[in-house]
């Protein structure tokens, strides 16, 4: 019976990076005003599949590149730290890294507003140990690219922001996964940001073939100064097939380095 819960949680600690907010957030497509940028990530979630609950609390320490005006490049690299408690096993610990390279623009939409977008290719690299568990790790190498985009009105007040990331396993027996999502929102006086909207997880090939989840997102953005903002995003778990659900809270703080 143990082999069994110990199956299912490695399972369900394969898929909850979804709370980690790597999909949509307020500005998504829109670089920093500086060259560089630190991003921290702490988050909690939990997640039930086939009775067994997993409950995650972890961090993302994100440092992130860009350059250019209409045009440049995108790149960043993500370390994270997790702790996992199933009903039966505990672990934490620095889980596998991401890192990834792309071409990043910004262009006028007529006299209505202005749309941005940052995309990259990379691999997660086997960093986290998987033989633990839950594991902390998956053990290979992973390809994974993505595109981010945002539209704001030429007042700022409205936006709209997108997502798609592609991680294929190569290999028969993982099923391979697209991430996608998209939040809608605006200004609020005192520098506050507000919106809403879905992301989504489908899994296919393998056994894992058609395996989903829907989860309603919800987002609040602070701004002190041009240098350093504050987001919470709090996620529930709408619809899931063969996937865990449930709930998640993620806290971001970003700081503009110069």
């Amino acid at each position: 019976m143990n082999k069994v819960k110990n199956f299912v949680a490695g399972i369900v600690v394969s898929t909850l990076g979804v709370l980690s907010a790597d999909a949509d957030d307020i500005y998504k497509g829109v670089i920093s005003q500086t060259n560089w940028q630190y991003d921290q990530r702490v988050s909690y979630g939990e997640k039930e599949l086939n009775r067994t609950t997993t409950a995650t609390m972890g961090s993302n320490s994100i440092l992130k590149y860009w350059n250019g005006n209409t045009k440049g490049i995108f790149g960043f690299v993500n370390v994270p730290w997790k702790s996992l408690d199933t009903e039966t096993v505990h672990s934490s610990g620095i889980g596998d890294v991401t890192l990834g390279l792309g071409p990043r623009g910004r262009f006028d939409v007529r006299d209505t507003g202005s749309f941005h977008w940052i995309s990259y290719a990379g691999a997660i690299v086997p960093t986290g140990n998987n033989t633990t568990k839950p594991a902390l790790g998956n053990g290979r190498t992973d390809f994974k690219t993505g595109c981010f985009a945002t539209y704001l009105t030429l007042d700022k007040k409205f936006e709209v922001d997108t997502s798609i990331e592609y991680t294929p396993t190569f290999t028969s027996q993982i099923s391979h996964e697209l991430a996608t999502g998209f939040v809608i929102g605006g200004a609020l006086p005192h520098n506050f940001r507000v919106a809403a909207g879905l992301t989504s997880v489908l899994k296919h090939g393998s056994t894992s073939d058609k395996a989903y989840s829907v989860n309603y997102r919800m987002i609040l953005r602070k701004n002190f100064s041009p240098t350093w903002h504050l987001v919470a995003i709090g996620d529930i778990g709408i619809k899931s097939e063969g996937m865990p659900c449930g709930f998640g809270m993620t806290l971001i703080a970003r700081y503009n380095l110069k």
